[in-house]
């Protein structure tokens, strides 16, 4: 049995982390969506029902955060590492001008993290923005 760990081996499971990422961001998306459709529903919402979507809204963002965060660093680290074996063993592939590039599109967590936190504003921003507030 041969355990012998490739360059290939590395660029599928940047692929796959790739893969992940994407994932990630389309239940982001889907999650985003349903949560600021409460703040252009119809009707005014209630305080309590804007406080009980923004409890849940926010509680999946950190956690969809952190899991994005760690891929992210994942594929980070997979890049570095296919960078630096391309590096050490130049014509290593034939394919490397392509993995080259497959692996330079690898955004660095705080791109990405900055860009959910301003989604997540914006979010509960619209979800409170049609709260009817009771006259005191």
């Amino acid at each position: 049995m041969d355990d012998k760990f490739e360059l290939n081996h590395a660029v599928g499971l940047f692929t796959q982390q790739t893969t992940t990422i994407n994932g990630l961001w389309t239940v982001y998306a889907a999650a985003t969506f349903a949560a600021a459709g409460y703040g252009f529903a119809a009707s005014p919402l209630s305080p309590r029902i804007a406080a009980a979507v923004t409890v849940g809204f926010l509680a999946f963002a950190i956690g969809h955060s952190q899991l994005l965060r760690q891929g992210l660093q994942i594929n980070r680290q997979l890049q570095d590492d296919i960078s630096g074996f391309m590096l050490s063993k130049p014509g290593c592939s034939p394919f490397e001008p392509s993995i080259k590039m497959l692996v330079s599109n690898a955004n660095p967590p705080w791109i990405s993290l900055a860009i959910h936190l301003l989604i997540d504003i914006c979010v509960v921003v619209a979800l409170w923005a049609r709260v009817k507030w009771l006259a005191s």
